[in-house]
């Protein structure tokens, strides 16, 4: 059996990745999920009840994309360091 070449699955898995954070654009998301909770925050913003509808609602979806690419990038982040330490120790 050939052995595995993790440096470059993890290579293709990083580019896959910054591919996928450029079209989501991260800096992005987090600027508007900003400024959205800042609207949502002001104190008289339920006086316009249909407004505040949607600030909360697109606030609570960019958060839920913010979270969900949190959730795939930060263990990604870290495989470069992770498998060489799996060699080292032999697991």
């Amino acid at each position: 059996m050939a052995a595995r070449e993790y440096a470059l699955e993890i290579n293709a898995i990083d580019a896959t990745l910054v591919s996928i954070e450029k079209v989501l654009d991260l800096p992005k998301l987090r600027a508007q999920s900003k400024v959205l909770e800042e609207e949502a925050g002001v104190p008289n913003l339920w006086d316009d009840a249909e407004n505040a509808q949607k600030v909360t609602s697109r606030l609570s979806r960019v958060q839920a994309e913010i979270n969900k690419l949190t959730i795939i990038l930060f263990p990604a982040n870290y495989l470069s360091i992770i498998v060489p330490f799996r060699k080292i120790l032999s697991i």
